[in-house]
């Protein structure tokens, strides 16, 4: 008899358990409203035992999780894709994996992926969430496909009468694989599975590059607005055969050559050597520059879709579309045969809910049971560890919620997004949650105030555990989703849907309403006299208010209960044709704290509310919200200006940041300045540089890039300069600015700083400077001046940013 220990009173175990049932006592006041007993949460705490066996116990302990081999084929009987794919091996090669599932991204099919080859692999799976409303998702579209007669869809007391008052039976189960007499082998579904990867890669890559595609477009669009270029005698002496990268060399070598103070001699004859051109009076080295960066963007375009061209030859539309087809009916057949051979035999037996757990073919017969985190413990079979816990909607479980059903299971598989809605803490329960903690000597990763079950083990285990990002997206409009993307995922969604005209996102801006408070008439009426009477279909549209209030009062407007009218959280895992979001206040409010973050710049509950809406995104927000800088707002506004279909053309003396070309552009011009001119690298500006990444990085002030080394001529438009010095002195090759920081969702300069080394002390390169500053702020450009010698860096560029 094997004796299995109990792991829940040694002292560092047993620590972490106080600290929990303390800080369960404090918010018992939320999980009531799941069970409906405010005692429920610590009770079951209180019993928990930790076996040494249980994914608990790992994650208590100081060993890494381990990792078993998968010998068997890796089924799909639901849709799926390669990074769900992955996810799935994951999970049945690791004693806990993590996944992220943004919005839109088939978390839902991937668990019933899971659950699938766990089933073929004769494991029990437990599938918790921190709501009934999760895992009844999953059950009911179990139960879509007749393998509803494999679960138990328990939890809370209701659920279990419910359940055990009208067991279902496996008649449909049976129905379902009396056809199947036969399967692939193994080995034909490892070939199978093998060539469909390749497929999903395959488009995923398209998808990436077509998207690639769209953002040149943009910028060459806004780059044949802002520029005009004229072929110079250069240009046409070059072969037109050049691909992309080799125009950008011929534009570095000429401007690395003539930033160069040397005869002019050598340059011509430096240039004949390279080109077989020698340049004549009136040669301008920066309109060939200018020419050669130009016609980098339809080479460009034109080597992607060449490359999108070859992987369609490789991997046909018509062809991939038949063997994935082919691979999720076999997969499906493998599933069925698999159930056939268990349960063709095995009678029905009804259970009762005061045995079953005493029962120990339970499971046999129903192998998947769903439930809350909360109950897990309280309707699992006495004695019994589930093979695998799936947590779904992770990021808005708690710990102790989380921990009593891990200490259920063997293995762990925890689903969620901690770019959406996390677990809520009261703001009056925060600060006694810190004094509680403070008591304790506990590991970083326990802290119920500020982690999820996701964010704890990540914190913990980090890359020990494996974590897929699921990252094709499948539901929002390119230009809705699009924001998300780049704002909150760091442009890593590979989005398969394609735009469609008149859909995307509608910015209404309205001036500022003088009455305070958490309501707004103006926007209610915008909504119910504008925006609806416009839309064909009222059944698919949602309206989101940061407020209850403004919630009530849009009720009362409308004066009908068909729409779904509320605030971000009851949105959570639901999607509609049409979002509406009324931000009811007229500015977002900036809190020095942190952690008090107003509705309207707080990134998890904007990412959910913009993420819901399929085809039409309307934000309704005053003139004031949409202008106010570093704010989440403002960047969506940013990021319609540029992006947005119909986008207006904007009228300004300064050209956008053109970070595509540049950034292929920069290491060529590097490389040729190191061949040319043997420049010496500046630790300061290595070190400035790493401040202003970091800055970019938090994203405290708005979604901002940089670029060092940016010329000048970039910058500034030359055509309504009538002074020639001026002019000449931003065309010349030379003439740069050293870090030039931008907003990287509409491409607008925010700020340039120039580092002053002792160079600057010299009279000539002072009178440049004075020259750069002067054209800088006459073109209403922010300019501060760095020395090398400075020693609050951060905050200069943190105050000017603000």
């Amino acid at each position: 008899m094997q004796i299995i220990m109990d792991r829940r009173t040694e002292p560092s175990i047993s620590a972490i358990i106080d600290y929990l049932l303390e800080a369960a006592a404090l918010d018992e006041s939320k999980t009531s409203k799941e069970d409906d007993d405010p005692g429920f949460l610590v009770s079951q705490l209180k019993v928990m035992k930790i076996r040494e066996d249980s994914i608990l116990s790992t994650i208590l302990g100081k060993d890494k999780p381990s990792f078993f081999e998968n010998r068997n084929p890796i089924i799909a009987p639901f849709s799926s894709n390669a990074s769900q794919i992955k996810a799935i091996g994951n999970a049945l090669c690791s004693r806990i994996s993590t996944i992220q599932g943004p919005p839109g991204t088939g978390k839902t099919q991937t668990i019933l992926n899971i659950i699938s080859n766990l089933i073929v692999r004769g494991k029990t799976i437990a599938v918790v969430s921190g709501n009934n409303e999760a895992t009844r998702n999953v059950y009911e579209k179990l139960e879509k496909e007749n393998l509803g007669s494999l679960c138990a869809l328990l939890g809370n007391k209701t659920n279990i009468e419910h359940f055990f008052s009208s067991q279902p039976t496996k008649e449909s189960l049976r129905q379902s694989f009396a056809h199947i007499d036969s399967t692939a082998s193994d080995q034909e579904m490892k070939q199978l599975a093998s060539l469909v990867s390749n497929i999903y890669s395959a488009i995923s890559k398209k998808a990436e590059l077509k998207a690639q595609i769209h953002e040149f477009l943009i910028e060459r669009a806004v780059n044949d607005s802002e520029f005009v270029t004229t072929p110079s005698s250069l240009a046409r002496k070059l072969d037109k055969k050049m691909t992309s990268e080799e125009y950008l060399q011929a534009a570095a070598f000429i401007e690395a050559l003539y930033s160069k103070d040397s005869w002019m001699l050598l340059k011509k004859v430096k240039m004949f050597g390279r080109f077989g051109f020698w340049p004549k009076r009136g040669f301008s080295p920066s309109a060939a520059i200018d020419y050669f960066q130009h016609q980098y963007y339809p080479k460009k375009i034109l080597e992607l879709q060449s490359r999108i061209n070859n992987l369609e030859v490789q991997f046909p539309s018509e062809n991939n579309s038949k063997s994935i087809a082919s691979y999720q009916e076999k997969s499906q057949e493998y599933l069925l045969f698999f159930l056939k051979s268990k349960f063709s035999k095995l009678k029905d037996k009804q259970f009762t809910s005061r045995r079953y757990r005493t029962d120990s073919s339970f499971l046999d017969h129903h192998p998947i049971v769903l439930s809350t985190t909360n109950s897990l413990q309280f309707c699992t079979p006495r004695g019994i560890l589930f093979d695998y816990v799936i947590i779904d909607e992770s990021s808005q479980v708690n710990l102790t919620s989380a921990f009593i059903a891990l200490a259920s299971a063997r293995n762990a598989v925890i689903v969620g997004d901690s770019k959406q809605l996390s677990h809520i803490v009261p703001d009056k329960l925060k600060a006694p949650l810190d004094e509680i903690r403070n008591r304790y000597d506990l590991p970083a990763f326990i802290d119920y105030r500020r982690f999820s079950i996701l964010e704890s083990v990540l914190e913990k285990f980090g890359n020990d555990v494996p974590n897929v990002l699921l990252n094709e997206h499948y539901r929002c409009d390119p230009e809705i989703i699009g924001f998300c993307n780049k704002r909150f995922y760091d442009s890593k969604l590979i989005i398969q849907t394609q735009h469609e005209e008149n859909c995307g996102i509608t910015i209404i801006e309205t001036p500022s309403h003088t009455a305070q408070g958490r309501s707004n008439p103006r926007q209610a009426e915008i909504i119910t006299s504008e925006i609806l009477p416009s839309e064909e279909s009222k059944d698919d549209v949602g309206i989101v208010a940061p407020y209850r209030d403004q919630v009530s009062l849009v009720k009362q407007f409308l004066k009908s209960t068909d729409i779904l009218v509320d605030t971000v959280h009851k949105f959570q895992g639901k999607e509609c044709s049409t979002m509406i979001l009324s931000t009811t206040s007229d500015r977002t409010v900036v809190y020095d704290d942190p952690e008090h973050i107003d509705f309207l710049n707080n990134p998890n509950l904007i990412n959910v509310a913009i993420s819901r809406a399929k085809k039409h995104l309307f934000v309704i927000a005053t003139s004031e919200a949409l202008n106010q800088e570093g704010t989440l707002l403002g960047d969506l506004s940013n990021y319609a200006s540029y992006y947005s279909s119909y986008r207006a053309k904007r009228k300004t003396n300064v050209f956008s940041v053109f970070d595509l070309m540049y950034d292929d552009y920069a290491p060529i011009l590097q490389s040729m300045k190191n061949r040319l001119l043997k420049i010496s690298e500046y630790e300061s500006e290595n070190i400035i540089a790493t401040i202003i990444d970091d800055m970019c990085r938090s994203k405290r002030y708005g979604l901002l890039c940089f670029k060092f080394n940016y010329p000048l001529r970039m910058i500034l438009r030359t055509d309504t300069i009538s002074d020639i010095e001026d002019k000449n002195f931003i065309l010349a090759p030379g003439t740069h600015c050293d870090f030039v920081i931008f907003n990287n969702l509409d491409k607008r300069i925010k700020l340039i700083i120039e580092v002053d080394g002792k160079q600057h002390d010299d009279k000539i390169q002072q009178q440049r400077d004075k020259r750069k500053d002067r054209l800088l702020h006459s073109a209403g450009l922010k300019l501060i001046r760095i020395k090398t010698t400075d020693m609050h860096v951060k905050k200069t560029i943190e105050a000017q940013l603000k």
